[in-house]
């Protein structure tokens, strides 16, 4: 059957189904004693041909004082660009607790957090619990961004909850809204995009406080923008259509535009240092020593959130043995090349070292259990991401970003997911910690080369001639094993770990060693190999029974063109190091 008519088909079968009922859910949620209102009802509604598991950003509604937002659920110019982004509607309508007076906020007989608009009055938890809940039913994933348009009290409560909880809104309106305002914000609002929108003719205190607002974002930089809408009062005017244009131009498509200058990313790497130093402390103060199960499922949380955060779409994966699950982000870009950015977040420290030794700086070094292999890599990643992203550069198809729990053990539980991105994407970037201030562009390979010897055990005070000392074969085998490296190809072996034996009367019949190697010639794994087995076959006792393994763990990073054309540069920065940062 030909393609076309299969697909019309397809089509016909299709619009023969019942349709996916597209109806809002809804939740309501009863106040506790102390609470800032009687009565909350949420509804999340998924408009047709929005698929849950895409969602990845909620437009929420909030009325004036005690009014309804379900109609702004089924505003057909909502709809459509919901429907063109993916996004998911909500609607909060509260309502006041009995007695509540709005005057008495005003004049000062009453504490602001009694009037619903304050999240901080029980209102914001009732929030986040339905939102929870109904997301969960639904199929949406993790913790979708939130975009706030709100009227009057609806306004209110948007700033409120921006200003509280700045790590869940991507954006917020402010529309005609005034005198229940969280006076101290989380600084971090100051970076979400904000508009304020006034009537011309509204009450001057309305205005006012509307205008102090905007001052304040103004007086830090922030991202707002102020509308005065002139033969406007109190009402909507034309606000539905100031904020459709808002949320779309904020969330456009974006497109490939000219890369940063490297004093721009300069400056806004220095700009960015606080915030950094903060994830930077976060993730040290965390213990994710390799098979603890606690630390590291906060430590993945911690990484995970961040990348949503950002707009990443994030996965979580468990390793397939071990303790512990890889955090998977990607961010979409408009141009060519994948680069792959990972770093472990697991430490070799036992439970409890970052209480002993939390996060500190003393004379300009950090301190702390992992605070360079490898929490400041974790942290670099974050911020480099945000100062990506603040520059407006796009010019990439995927930047994905890879956190693995197990590194310090080897990564075996995460290696087969490593290896399968690594051939999806152009560019790998680890940000693994060099020993020396230099930007590594090949490194060596690390196999573990295993000697195990199986020997008698007998009697070592009444019968030690019949025993085969496998202690004594090994001793034997290792002062002619020392010798397997090659400095020419800057190959080393070198002997670290050895057992044998269990009781001091008895002569040991097991006895092992193992050496670490490291490589960046391929072939030296085969020769090292080969070299060993031809040394031991010369056995101290003939009845002792050797094996050889070399564990191939890491391969090498060899030097190679495609990594020398990176052109992997610090000049911009080395004005601002005690020493530069070189190339190896």
């Amino acid at each position: 059957m030909a393609s076309p008519l299969r697909a019309l088909l397809a089509l016909l079968v299709c619009a023969l189904l019942p349709a996916r009922a597209n109806t809002p859910a809804s939740l309501e949620i009863s106040p506790k004693p102390g609470d800032n209102f009687s009565r909350a009802e949420f509804q999340l509604f998924i408009p047709p041909g929005v698929e849950p598991a895409s969602v990845k950003r909620i437009l929420c509604f909030a009325a004036g004082f005690n009014g309804n937002s379900a109609k702004w659920l089924q505003a057909p110019e909502f709809v459509q660009l919901a429907q063109e982004r993916q996004w998911a509607l909500w609607a909060a309508n509260f309502q006041s607790r009995d007695g509540f007076k709005f005057e008495d906020v005003l004049v000062g007989k009453a504490d602001p957090r009694t009037h619903y608009a304050r999240p901080d009055g029980g209102s914001g938890a009732a929030f986040f619990q339905a939102l929870e809940t109904l997301c969960r039913q639904a199929g949406i994933p993790g913790h979708p961004l939130l975009l706030l348009h709100g009227h009057s009290a609806g306004g209110m409560w948007n700033y409120n909850l921006a200003a509280l909880h700045p790590d869940r809104i991507a954006a917020f309106v402010v529309n005609k809204g005034g005198g229940v305002y969280v006076r101290n914000p989380d600084p971090a609002i100051y970076r979400i995009p904000g508009l304020f929108l006034c009537g011309a003719d509204d009450l001057p205190r309305r205005n006012k406080d509307i205008r102090d607002r905007h001052a304040d974002g103004a007086r830090h930089h922030a991202p707002w923008k102020l509308v005065e809408e002139k033969g406007v009062k109190h009402g909507a005017g034309a606000s539905d259509s100031l904020a459709l244009e808002f949320f779309r131009n904020l969330t456009a498509a974006p497109t490939a535009g000219p890369s940063p200058t490297a004093p721009d990313l300069h400056a806004r790497a220095k700009a960015e240092c606080p915030n950094f130093l903060k994830t930077w402390e976060t993730l040290v103060n965390i213990d994710t020593g390799t098979g603890f199960a606690a630390g590291p499922s906060r430590a993945e949380d911690f990484l995970a959130d961040s990348l949503r955060k950002m707009g990443l779409d994030v996965q979580t994966l468990p390793v397939s043995t071990g303790v512990g699950r890889n955090v998977v982000g990607a961010l979409r870009g408009n141009g060519p090349g994948k680069i792959l950015l990972m770093i472990h977040y697991d430490t070799v420290f036992p439970e409890g070292e970052a209480a002993r030794r939390p996060f500190r700086i003393e004379n300009a070094r950090a301190h702390g259990p992992g605070v360079a292999d490898a929490k400041g890599g974790a942290a670099l990643i974050l911020h480099a991401i945000r100062i990506l992203q603040a520059s407006g550069w796009n010019d990439f198809d995927t930047i994905t970003v890879l956190f693995n729990p197990d590194e310090e053990t080897g990564s075996e539980g995460s290696r087969a997911l490593i290896g399968e991105l690594a051939r999806n994407h152009d560019v790998v970037l680890s940000f693994e910690p060099p020993e020396s201030q230099q930007v590594a562009v090949a490194t060596n390979g690390i196999n573990a080369v295993i000697l195990e010897v199986h020997g008698k055990a007998s009697h070592a005070g009444s019968a030690p001639e019949q025993g085969v000392n496998a202690v004594l074969e090994l001793a034997h085998q290792l002062t002619r094993l020392e010798n397997l490296g090659n400095p020419e190809k800057m190959t080393t072996v070198n002997w670290t770990i050895i057992r044998g034996g269990e009781r001091r009367n008895i002569i040991p019949d097991q006895a092992r060693a193992e050496a670490d190697m490291r490589f960046s010639d391929w072939s030296e794994t085969a020769r090292v190999r080969r070299q060993a087995e031809e040394i031991i076959r010369n056995k101290h006792f003939e009845a002792s029974t050797l094996d050889l393994q070399v564990v191939e763990r890491r391969p090498p990073l060899s030097p190679n063109p495609a990594s020398d054309d990176l052109n992997l540069s610090t000049s911009p920065c080395d004005q601002d190091r005690r020493e530069p940062i070189n190339r190896m």
